[in-house]
């Protein structure tokens, strides 16, 4: 009934299986200084630019600004696109003579999808600021007990 126990795996197997550890967290090497906006985005989406940089650039890559960009844009187009919709109305009247939303709302709602796609992942809204890991500051480390002893003599 019992033959014993099952042979071992060959190494080739045994290297395709999943790795089990735990996952390293990578380090965030954050941007030192604060990048400009860059000069073909309109007002509303250089104002996001500004405000996103001064709250999430400890924790971005200077790789990572190319999506922030993407997400400043599209920031900025569903601002004017909500602004001209406030003056034309969000919905039109199609070739039938039936109400039906304007392709500037559908627009909009897309590029505000966008938007919140990409500041989720920043840690933007308070939700996934809980889930991103904010790394700690030099000033905001605890001192060296040692160093505070040492110090007293």
């Amino acid at each position: 009934m019992f033959k014993g126990r099952p042979p071992k795996p060959e190494k080739s197997e045994a290297r395709n299986r999943p790795n089990r550890e735990k996952k390293r967290l990578t380090k965030t090497v954050a941007i030192t200084e604060l990048h400009p906006a860059p000069e073909l985005m309109n007002e509303y989406a250089q104002q996001e630019w500004d405000r996103l940089m001064r709250n999430v650039s400890n924790l971005i890559h200077p790789q990572d600004l190319g999506i922030l960009d993407i997400a400043c844009r599209a920031y900025g187009l569903y601002i004017m696109l909500e602004e001209e919709m406030q003056a034309n109305g969000r919905f039109t009247t199609n070739s039938n003579g039936m109400t039906v939303l304007s392709p500037l709302a559908r627009e909009s709602k897309r590029q505000l999808e966008v938007y919140q796609k990409i500041v989720i992942q920043f840690g933007v809204t308070p939700l996934s600021r809980v889930k991103v890991a904010i790394p700690k500051k030099q000033d905001e480390e605890k001192p060296d007990p040692m160093e505070k002893l040492l110090s007293m003599l």
